[in-house]
């Protein structure tokens, strides 16, 4: 508990020293650009009051150049005319006697010395405050700490199959076991697996007699007695599901294009997010509602994989970039990428530890570090050469 205090104590300092720094970087240039801004305009008011002198044959009071430049500025703004503005100057009231032509001469001096040099055109600094953006910042702070029971995750394992190949990674001490019992082929099915009550659950084929079955297909779990299916060979925009109390398969409802590029989904608070090649489809199971998500880092693809944190942000990986995207801001952040992109490697949220594994095969495996942001090898023993193709789950302990 003491390492979590410190640790947010220090996450805000940070915050708080670099918000310092990013304000005198603004505001050094608007200081620095009113100051411009002032010594011309003083320069132009010594000008003035001079050129006035010399045509009134006035005698000058002593100058008062430490007049407060922005009591200036405000008789110009308030000026009706030039001839008022000079009579706002002390230095310009009219005053007894004439001025001597000594100092008549020196002014004319000053005066063409003045006219014979332009002075430059200082343009005025406007900040444009993006609020809205400011405030989706605000709501990804709000999001970028959780508070979490430690003692409800377990190192957990994560089982990966292909075929009639399934294998166990006990996320303990990174041991892999190769599970001997048979089942039956389940070819492309590394998006059709789910971990829900103790059972493993993978989709696919043409068992089931009420609803089409199919490579390809997506899956995700409600966390409740739900599990959805989505798209698929045989059935390409479908969204059905299975209760798994009553083992029956029902259809939900339809995507507005087909999933043809091997979709991979999540399920939040009634929202399925469905990730394709290049776009990112919400799908409200109770409205039936959808809506398409796309952005600069979803067209970097094809998309390969997707996790979820469990609280509000989703974790994408595509042939050129990883990144992530706000569930509540909409907003996504490129990270830190794998040293190579597996062509539809899964990856796999472990809340045990907050990291995400990426599964590539023998030497290929990789942990990332949420908080850290980087890229770690597993160290483990995995005896498969290649993953490519597998589907993956994580099931806690």
């Amino acid at each position: 508990m003491d390492k979590s205090c410190k640790d947010v104590t220090e996450q805000f300092k940070e915050l708080h020293e670099y918000l310092m720094v990013e304000e005198h970087k603004i505001m050094q240039q608007l200081i620095k650009r009113m100051e411009e801004m002032e010594t011309v305009t003083s320069e132009i008011v010594k000008d003035v009051i001079d050129v006035n002198i010399i045509l009134n044959k006035v005698a000058p009071e002593s100058r008062d150049d430490g007049k407060e430049i922005g009591t200036i500025i405000e008789s110009i703004a308030t000026s009706s005319s030039m001839d008022e503005f000079v009579y706002t100057l002390p230095q310009c009231t009219q005053q007894q006697g004439n001025a001597d032509g000594m100092s008549i001469l020196s002014m004319i001096q000053r005066v063409q010395q003045s006219m014979t040099n332009e002075h430059e055109v200082i343009k005025p600094l406007k900040v444009n405050i993006k609020t809205a953006q400011i405030d989706d910042i605000k709501k990804q702070i709000q999001t970028s700490f959780v508070i979490i029971d430690q003692e409800t995750y377990g190192p957990g394992i994560i089982i990966t199959h292909s075929g009639i190949t399934i294998s166990m990674l006990a996320l303990k001490d990174n041991k892999w076991t190769s599970i001997k019992e048979k089942w039956s082929d389940r070819k492309c099915a590394f998006s059709s697996s789910v971990y829900a009550r103790g059972h493993v659950y993978v989709f696919g084929g043409t068992e089931a007699p009420s609803i089409k079955g199919g490579a390809y297909i997506s899956t995700c779990y409600d966390g409740g007695k739900y599990i959805y299916l989505i798209g698929g060979t045989d059935d390409t925009n479908r969204v059905d599901c299975l209760n798994i109390e009553t083992q029956a398969f029902s259809n939900v409802g339809k995507l507005p294009v087909e999933m043809t590029s091997y979709p991979a989904s999540v399920y939040h608070d009634h929202i399925i997010y469905v990730l394709d090649a290049t776009n990112l489809y919400m799908f409200n199971v109770i409205s039936k509602n959808y809506i398409k998500i796309t952005n600069e880092h979803l067209k970097k693809g094809p998309n390969y994989s997707i996790c979820f944190d469990g609280v509000d942000t989703l974790y994408i990986l595509n042939s050129k970039v990883f990144f992530s995207w706000s569930i509540s801001t909409k907003l996504s952040y490129q990270l830190s990428s794998p040293t190579t992109v597996y062509e539809y490697a899964r990856i796999v949220y472990n809340p045990s530890n907050h990291n995400i594994i990426v599964l590539g095969g023998k030497n290929k495996n990789f942990s990332y570090s949420i908080k850290d942001n980087n890229w770690s090898p597993l160290n483990d023993d995995d005896p498969v050469v290649d993953r490519y193709g597998y589907g993956a789950i994580y099931i806690p302990n």
